[in-house]
């Protein structure tokens, strides 16, 4: 098993060496306006899309089996390589969690938090990490938000209604 602190290291290590050369899911996926310019082959992009899906969960997958929560999913922080593989980033937010422990840390981006955080109850990280996955997917399959976002007490109102 990897020392908590040598895994803090190791994903600070990841952010720095996936910075050059990646894109944002969020442009490539969501913005059918103004991206369009500099897409180059809608076509292959629509292909890519259950590809993306597939790796991003297999990396959720990964980061249970070595008992690390990311806590901050959202479109901002999926990114993708030069060979346009998907890359997890910002691992702020990330600690190391036991199987069946419980997290009562506030933390991740409003419009991707899990109805249990909202309410600020013990949760679970990983299940959350899955909610936020899902928030992500939502939005790599519609091209939108499942919840709008613009008007802050409403989005949270609607992600309660949902468990």
């Amino acid at each position: 098993m990897i020392f908590p602190k040598f895994r803090q290291k190791i994903y600070f290590f990841l952010k720095i060496i996936f910075f050059k050369g990646v894109y944002p899911v969020e442009r490539i996926l969501t913005s059918f306006g103004d991206f369009t310019v500099k897409r180059t082959n809608h076509q292959n992009k629509k292909k890519k899309k259950p590809v993306w899906k597939r790796q991003l969960l297999r990396n959720l997958q990964y980061l249970k089996s070595v008992e690390v929560v990311h806590r901050d999913i959202k479109c901002e922080n999926i990114l993708l390589d030069a060979c346009e593989n998907v890359k997890m980033t910002d691992f702020g937010f990330a600690r190391v969690l036991k199987s069946g422990e419980k997290s009562k840390t506030f933390c991740g981006s409003r419009a991707y938090l899990a109805p249990e955080i909202i309410r600020a109850q013990p949760y679970d990280g990983y299940l959350s990490d899955m909610w936020s996955a899902g928030i992500v997917l939502y939005v790599m399959t519609t091209g939108m938000m499942p919840y709008d976002d613009k008007h802050i007490k409403r989005m949270l109102e609607k992600q309660l209604q949902h468990r």
